[in-house]
């Protein structure tokens, strides 16, 4: 009886969703391809998996869900010019005088122009290997422990609820933690299969309130406890995305997330441009 119990808890914790072995499985079944990515088919990739298997979703396969979301937006924003290709360190020419008269040093030089290359491939933001998309993925993890209060208005907010200042706060640990907010288990635990679709659909109908109330986009705050938690609530928006219902809109990377909806004007504009 022990060992049959052990083997189901083992099961269990098998069956839960961590991100990194999920991109290499699809890397391994070719569903992508490791060396030569495309952000927008890896996005869809990653989220057809979450919505298809019948797995438990950990918390972190939720936020690197998030952050592929918005790699993808950056993707089909940017302009369809390819780049001019790296003219060769001879071709630029020097940029000084030689130091002397035996003329420039042609391993410094080298070395000048690799640092070069690096710092352009850099600043296009664009991983183009698994293994580097990997790299960015677990920065932005890192990165997030690290997000301060923010505080944002919604005065203005047409036909809205909680209107006025608020603030979120990103904490670390349960040690900061008020009462009303979940745990550290919560937020790295598990939403399981069997409620996701009831989560999805409590929280679509949040959504439909607001959208028939006039509104065309709801603050993702307002609704953060509308599936149960704020773990769950983020699950199903990713889920009403993926499947068409709805839109997000986040203007910068962790900044406010706006749950918009897809039939208004504003939105099919957004999707025309996209």
């Amino acid at each position: 009886m022990t060992e049959a119990s052990g083997g189901a808890a083992d099961n269990g914790e098998d069956d839960e969703v961590e991100p990194v072995e999920l991109l290499v499985r699809l890397a391994e079944e070719g569903e992508i391809e490791p060396w030569d990515i495309d952000v927008v088919d890896v996005t869809d990739a990653f989220l057809e998996r979450l919505d298809a298997a019948d797995l438990r979703t950990s918390g972190r396969a939720l936020f690197y869900a998030s952050v592929l979301l918005r790699m993808k937006s950056e993707a089909l924003l940017e302009p369809d010019e390819e780049d001019e290709p790296d003219p060769e360190p001879w071709e630029d020419g020097w940029a000084e005088e030689p130091p002397d008269e035996f003329g420039p040093d042609p391993v410094a030089a080298l070395e000048d122009e690799m640092d070069r290359r690096l710092d352009r491939k850099g600043a296009r933001g664009t991983p183009e290997t698994l293994d580097e998309l990997v790299r960015e993925l677990r920065e932005a993890e890192r990165d997030s422990w690290w997000k301060e209060s923010r505080t944002y208005d919604t005065s203005g907010s047409p036909k809205g609820f909680q209107r006025g200042t608020q603030t979120l706060d990103y904490r670390s640990g349960d040690d900061l933690r008020v009462d009303d907010e979940p745990t550290e288990a919560d937020v790295t635990g598990t939403a399981h299969g069997e409620d996701i679709e009831a989560i999805i659909a409590d929280v679509q109908r949040v959504l439909r309130k607001q959208y028939d109330a006039g509104r065309d986009e709801v603050l993702y705050a307002e609704i953060d406890t509308a599936g149960g938690s704020r773990v769950e609530t983020f699950l199903a928006v990713l889920f009403l995305s993926h499947r068409g219902h709805v839109r997000l809109q986040q203007d910068e990377l962790f900044g406010d997330l706006w749950v918009q909806n897809p039939n208004t004007e504003s939105a099919s504009t957004e999707a025309i441009a996209d």
